[in-house]
Order: structure tokens, then C-alpha cells, then sequence
């Protein structure tokens, strides 16, 4: 029995010491309860918490890529604004550059030339063929109608513009090639030659230094340099038809060299147009004390005449006709007869007053 009492009592202190783990585990169960109650109460806290953060960060990322997308629009309407000025800009160049164009062609048309700006070479081109169509059979164009003649046109076209409401219109004046129409112009260039009479070197000047001659070489024209001054000269000379045309049987000084006449053209030069002044001034007193011999050599001859009944000519005449002929067929002889009446000639007349 004391063994069972005292089993029963270790039993009962076991039973005490197992309550007293079983109060403290409820204890620490309580109080582990108290602790996740506590945490957890702080979890949900930081968990709203958190999501707030989430959810303020969520709404700022989505600000903040709403703002991207508004910079990325601006940056694009940036760029297709900044492609559309220059453009723009160069379109205001292109046109200010045609505005420039424009104008020097119009001050070159206000000259009355035409401009390259204004009637491109293509359509000038296309112009001239569809007025080539349309020419009479004796006319036709200066030069070809393709666009390396056109330099032609540009040069030897005169031009007058006028502006209504709404255009500038042109009109082109081109000169055109008629038959027998074209010449050449020549000029003559004298050259120094001995003169054995006068005893020096002489160059005679043609009155008119140029000769134009036609193509089929029939005709001539005799230019001086005044009338080549009013042609317009270029690649093409275009002179008004204001000179006439010369067969060449009508010879002159230099058309006779130029169509071989050599005979001619050496009757053609005078010989006094040759001389220097002093040697006229000369000439002409000589020339003056020859005719008052002649006159009084011509008393006496009319006195004689009447005298002895013979039929009288006046050496004057007689003088003027061989003066006349020997002009034009050799100049020295002339001066040798000059010469000669005015040293013999006083001598006959103071034979005449002897008789």
C-alpha cells in the first residue's frame, strides 16, 4: 500500500508538474498568439501600406509614361515642324531665286534682248521649227532651229514685253535670211608704196574701207565705218538693208582689186589727193600763173588770128580736153605739162609783145 500510495503521490506530483508545463506551454501559446495577433495586425499595417506605396507608384509610372508619350508627340511635332520650316525655306528660296531670275529677265528684255530665263532654249526651239513651217520659200532662219543654233537667237533677237492683269507677254522679233541677202564683209588695208613723181612713200585711203560682196559674187556694197557701227555685231552681223547693192561691172577702187579689174582700179585713184598740202598749195599757184599765161599767150593768138585770117581755138579748150584725157590715163605726164607751160609760156609772151 505504500508503494501504491507513494506511486500514486509521484503519479500526483507528475500530474502536477505536467499541468503546471501544460498552463505554461498555454502560456507561451498565449502569448506567441499575442505576438502574430500583434504581427499580423502590423503585416495587414505595412500591407496597406504597401499597397498604397504600389499604388501611388503605379499611378506616378503611369504619369510618368504618359508625360514620355506627351514628350515623345512633342519631340515629333518638334521634328515635323522643324521639316516642314525648312521646306518651307527652301521653297522661299526657290522662289526668291525665280523672283531674281525673273527679274533679270525682264531688265534684260526692258534692253531689248532676249533672255534665256524668260523662253528656255527648248521652247525656243519648238518656236522657231513651228515658224519655220510657215515661212515663205525665199526666207528662212539665220542659222538651224536646234538647241546648240540657239546662242543665235539669244544674240540677234529684239525683244518688247508688256504686262496685263494676270501675264508678261513677249514679243520676239528674229531676223531672217532672205535670198541673195548674205554677205561678206571685207576690209581693205592699204599698204605704203614709192612714189617716184612725188619722191616719197604714199598710202591711199578707199573712201569706204569695207566691201560687203553677196554669195554668188554679182553684187557689192561699199561700207564705211559709220555704217558698220549701226549693224549689231555678235556671231552673226545684222545690218538694216539701207546701202545699195552694186553690180560689180559698177566697179570702185577696191571692188575693182577684189574682182581682179586691176586696170580699172589703177585709173581710179587721183593723183592731187595724193599730195601734202604744201605740195597742193604748189600746185595751185603754179597752176594759177599757168592760166594767166594762157590768157595772154590767147590775146595774142586772137590778135594773129585776125591778122593773118586763120581760123583761131582757144588753147584753154584745147589744154582742158588733153587735161581731161590725160587724167585718166597717166598723172605725171600731167605734172610734166604743168611744169613745163609754167617755164615756156613767159617766154612767148615776151615774144608776143616783140611782134
Amino acid at each position: 500500500m505504500q508503494e501504491l500510495h507513494t506511486t500514486v503521490e509521484h503519479i500526483k506530483t507528475k500530474e502536477g508538474e505536467v499541468t503546471h508545463a501544460i498552463q505554461k506551454q498555454l502560456t507561451y501559446l498565449k502569448s506567441i498568439d499575442e505576438a502574430i495577433s500583434e504581427n499580423a495586425m502590423g503585416l495587414a499595417t505595412v500591407t496597406r501600406v504597401l499597397k498604397s506605396v504600389i499604388t501611388n507608384a503605379l499611378t506616378y509610372q503611369k504619369s510618368v509614361e504618359d508625360e514620355i508619350q506627351n514628350l515623345k508627340t512633342l519631340i515629333n511635332f518638334q521634328a515635323n515642324v522643324s521639316r516642314v520650316m525648312r521646306e518651307l525655306e527652301f521653297t522661299v528660296m526657290q522662289l526668291q531665286q525665280s523672283v531674281i531670275q525673273l527679274q533679270e529677265g525682264l531688265e534684260i528684255s526692258a534692253v531689248g534682248r532676249l533672255s534665256s530665263v524668260l523662253i528656255p532654249p527648248h521652247n525656243l526651239s519648238k518656236i522657231l521649227q513651228e515658224v519655220a513651217l510657215r515661212l515663205p520659200q525665199d526666207v528662212s532662219l539665220i542659222a538651224g532651229f536646234t538647241v546648240e543654233n540657239m546662242y543665235v537667237y539669244y544674240e540677234v533677237a529684239t525683244v518688247q514685253a508688256y504686262a496685263t492683269a494676270t501675264t508678261i507677254r513677249l514679243i520676239v522679233r528674229i531676223p531672217l535670211r532672205g535670198a541673195d541677202r548674205v554677205m561678206t564683209v571685207f576690209k581693205s588695208v592699204p599698204l605704203p608704196t614709192y612714189s617716184d613723181v612725188l619722191g616719197r612713200h604714199i598710202q591711199i585711203e578707199p573712201e569706204a574701207p569695207y566691201l560687203a560682196v553677196t554669195e554668188n559674187r554679182q553684187y557689192y556694197s561699199p561700207l564705211a565705218t559709220a555704217d558698220l557701227q549701226q549693224c549689231r555685231k555678235g556671231s552673226v552681223t545684222i545690218c538694216e538693208a539701207t546701202f545699195p547693192f552694186i553690180h560689180k561691172n559698177q566697179a570702185t577702187c577696191v571692188s575693182a582689186l577684189y574682182f581682179g579689174q586691176t586696170d580699172f582700179a589703177h585709173k581710179i585713184p587721183h593723183l592731187p589727193e595724193l599730195m601734202l598740202p604744201e605740195e597742193r598749195r604748189q600746185i595751185t599757184h603754179d597752176e594759177l600763173r599757168t592760166r594767166r599765161a594762157l590768157a595772154a599767150l590767147e590775146t595774142v593768138a586772137r590778135q594773129s588770128s585776125h591778122v593773118n585770117q586763120q581760123p583761131y581755138v582757144e588753147l584753154r579748150d584745147l589744154l582742158d580736153t588733153v587735161s581731161t584725157d590725160g587724167a585718166m590715163t597717166s598723172q605725171v605726164t600731167w605734172l610734166y605739162m604743168l611744169f613745163a607751160f609754167s617755164i615756156v609760156l613767159p617766154f612767148v609772151v615776151n615774144t608776143g609783145d616783140v611782134l
